[in-house]
């Protein structure tokens, strides 16, 4: 979801699809560690990869009101001071239901949360491939007739504080009919190729009149620790 591809100018003739079973395969090599950080609007959510046995992936989540960068392993170690929420879920990689949630604040099991339940929308619904002729690209319109050697549109892929040159492969998602503000909507989600966290998205855009959702990845990497969950009962 990597980032500026060489293949600027490269026609895909034939538009593929990648199947909720497909990222199932690619979500079973995510490794305890692996983080990204979403930001939208005003607010930005770690999300870390605490556990995966093949079957279920355990997700830790902390939310905080500003969308800034950090040295993600001190604020972990310190307690993420600051934060809004944190929670871990447990979620089935069978079926992308969410099997547990643990609020570490209350240090309490809570029902699942009516948020935006990402993962699991993006373990069971189908993504399809967008074709290079229909990506967004960035500058003005040729005219009619004329070739589009505008060069695509690509999100920054920020990975262990760096923005890295990667391929990146953008995606539309339909969302299914739910309670949601997205129900129904068509979402574009871009996702780098290699290198970085290659499972999730790194931009979720949507564009549907005046509802507009813009949500880019500030920072990703691995190897990131939480050392206070081992003092919770999970």
């Amino acid at each position: 979801m990597s980032i500026k591809t060489l293949l600027f100018f490269m026609v895909l003739l034939v538009q593929t699809t990648l199947s909720a079973k497909d990222i199932d395969k690619e979500i079973k090599k995510a490794s305890s560690g692996d983080f990204v950080v979403y930001a939208y609007k005003q607010q930005s959510t770690l999300l870390r990869i605490a556990g995966n046995n093949g079957s279920e992936l355990v997700v830790e989540e902390i939310s905080s009101p500003k969308p800034e960068i950090r040295k993600w392993q001190e604020w972990l170690n310190e307690g993420a001071p600051g934060h809004s929420s944190w929670t871990v879920s447990r979620i089935s990689l069978d079926n992308g239901t969410i099997k547990s949630v643990y609020n570490v604040d209350e240090r309490a099991y809570v029902s699942a949360p009516i948020t935006f339940p990402f993962l699991p929308t993006l373990l069971t619904t189908p993504l399809t491939l967008i074709a290079t002729p229909e990506r967004k690209r960035i500058g003005a319109e040729p005219l009619p007739g004329e070739m589009d050697f505008r060069p695509l549109w690509l999100p920054k892929i920020i990975f262990e504080g760096k923005e890295i040159k990667v391929a990146v492969e953008a995606f539309r998602l339909v969302w299914p009919r739910d309670e949601s503000e997205l129900s129904g909507k068509t979402l574009e989600l871009y996702f780098p190729v290699h290198e970085a966290i290659t499972y999730l998205p790194y931009w979720i855009e949507m564009n549907a009149g005046l509802n507009k959702i813009k949500i880019g990845v500030i920072d990703s990497g691995k190897g990131l620790s939480s050392p206070l969950l081992s003092l919770y009962d999970l």
